[in-house]
């Protein structure tokens, strides 16, 4: 499989961290691709449905876009500086 829009926004990220809301979309996407590659559903669907299959329901309350959203951030920081 072939993403140039997240190689695109990963290299951006690299380079300006501080970029990050404006790409979050697009790695939000490929996120939910990695969970199911025929999915159309927003992440925090892609994870629920995953952690139902693999754990069960008593995880479905995890907040799961803003750990997401830490956890990107954070992988900016790091490697753009």
């Amino acid at each position: 499989m072939n993403f140039p829009d997240v190689t695109e926004s990963l290299c951006t990220l690299a380079i300006t961290p501080e970029t990050v809301h404006s790409w979050m979309q697009v790695v939000e996407r490929f996120v939910v691709l990695l969970y199911n590659h025929s999915s159309q559903e927003s992440i925090n669907a892609a994870r629920r449905q995953l952690l139902i299959q693999k754990v069960g329901a008593l995880l479905i309350y995890l907040a799961h876009k803003p750990l997401l959203f830490r956890h990107t951030e954070r992988g900016d920081c790091q490697a753009g500086y």
